[in-house]
C-alpha cells in the first residue's frame, strides 16, 4: 500500500519556492508497495526568470528516483512504469503546491478571487 497524499504513489512533503530560497525540493518515499522495496526520490523545483516572449514566470521541475523492484523486472518495463506515473505525480505536486499556496495566502490575510477556491475552478486545472 502506497501513501498517496494528493495523487501519486508516494508519501510527499512539500515546500514552496520563495525569493530567499530559489530552489526547493519535494522529497518522497515509498511507504509500502506490492512491487517495490524502494521507490524514493526528489522533485526539484527551480523558479526561472519570466519568459522573454510572454512575460509569464516559469518554473523548471526535475525528478530523481531510486527504485528497487521486488524480484526480477526487465529494465524496459521498469522505465515504462516510471514514465507512465510521471504525469499523475506532476498533477499531485501541482495540486499540493496550489493548496499550500492558498493556505499561505489565507494565513497572511490576503483575499483571493472567489472562483480560485471553487470546485469548478479546480476541475478545470
Amino acid at each position: 500500500k502506497e501513501d498517496n497524499k494528493g495523487e501519486g504513489h508516494h508519501g510527499q512533503s512539500s515546500s514552496l519556492p520563495s525569493p530567499r530560497e530559489p530552489e526547493r525540493h519535494i522529497q518522497f518515499r515509498c511507504v509500502d508497495s506490492q512491487f517495490f522495496s524502494q521507490f524514493d526520490g526528489t522533485w526539484k523545483v527551480v523558479p526561472l526568470p519570466p519568459n522573454p516572449f510572454t512575460g509569464e514566470p516559469e518554473t523548471m521541475v526535475s525528478y530523481t528516483v531510486d527504485v528497487r523492484p521486488k524480484g526480477p523486472v526487465p529494465v524496459a518495463a521498469l522505465e515504462w512504469r516510471i514514465r507512465e506515473d510521471v504525469p499523475t505525480n506532476l498533477r499531485a505536486v501541482k495540486r499540493a503546491a496550489v493548496e499550500r499556496g492558498w493556505a499561505v495566502l489565507k494565513r497572511r490575510g490576503l483575499m483571493l478571487p472567489e472562483e480560485w477556491g471553487s470546485e469548478e475552478y479546480r476541475k478545470k486545472r
